[in-house]
């Protein structure tokens, strides 16, 4: 898993980020609990251009995680403003 959000952060350094978006969208869709995945979906939609998505995804995550009696950690939050 932590190979794949690296993945996404190289991608989106590359230039690649629209690739990103999609490794990352299948990332969170197998892990829908792991903030970091959020994270990486989040700085990737910013990336390509589509800071409203990211801000949604956001949303999601914090959903999520609410789901488990939690808030969204420094990471996520980071990676939304």
């Amino acid at each position: 898993l932590e190979a794949r959000e690296r993945l996404v952060g190289a991608l989106v350094a590359a230039g690649q980020a629209q690739d990103a978006v999609v490794v990352a969208e299948a990332l969170v869709a197998d892990e829908p609990a792991r903030e970091t995945a959020w994270a990486a979906l989040v700085r990737a939609l910013v990336a390509v251009g589509r800071p409203a998505d990211g801000v949604s995804a956001y949303h999601r995550a914090a959903a999520e995680l609410a789901e488990l009696g939690l808030l969204p950690a420094a990471p996520l939050r980071q990676a939304q403003a």
